[in-house]
């Protein structure tokens, strides 16, 4: 068996800007892929910044502040227990990254899963 080499490659756009995933009925989420270059420069800087030894709180805060930036795009149909929409901000994100750590992990599954982000997959979902 053979591998085409050209299905590895990854759409840059899907990458840096995300793609639409359904995270519950009614919900979807825009996620990024992770390593993205942003994601990578603010892991670097913070790395730069702080080159002293880290709780687990603190490393938790600046990934969580890394997901919220640079991961987790936008959203649609995310509602408050009043059912009203909570409108997308990277502050908000980060919040809801902080108080749902499901909500977080799954952003973290999606914006791992490579195979979302290929250029031959983006050409298949978007009907080309």
């Amino acid at each position: 068996m053979s591998l085409k080499l050209s299905t590895l490659a990854i759409n840059g756009d899907a990458e840096s800007a995300g793609v639409w995933v359904e995270f519950a009925e009614g919900c979807d989420l825009r996620i990024a892929r992770l390593n993205n270059p942003g994601w990578e420069a603010f892991i670097a800087k913070e790395a730069e910044r702080r080159r002293r030894w880290r709780s687990r709180d603190e490393t938790k805060a600046i990934e969580i502040k890394a997901y919220a930036r640079h991961i987790l795009k936008d959203w649609r149909g995310l509602i408050d227990d009043d059912g009203t929409e909570i409108p997308y901000s990277v502050e908000t994100a980060k919040q809801i990254l902080t108080d749902y750590p499901d909500l977080r992990e799954f952003v973290i599954l999606v914006a791992q899963d490579n195979d979302r982000f290929r250029t031959e997959a983006r050409e298949d979902a978007e009907g080309n």
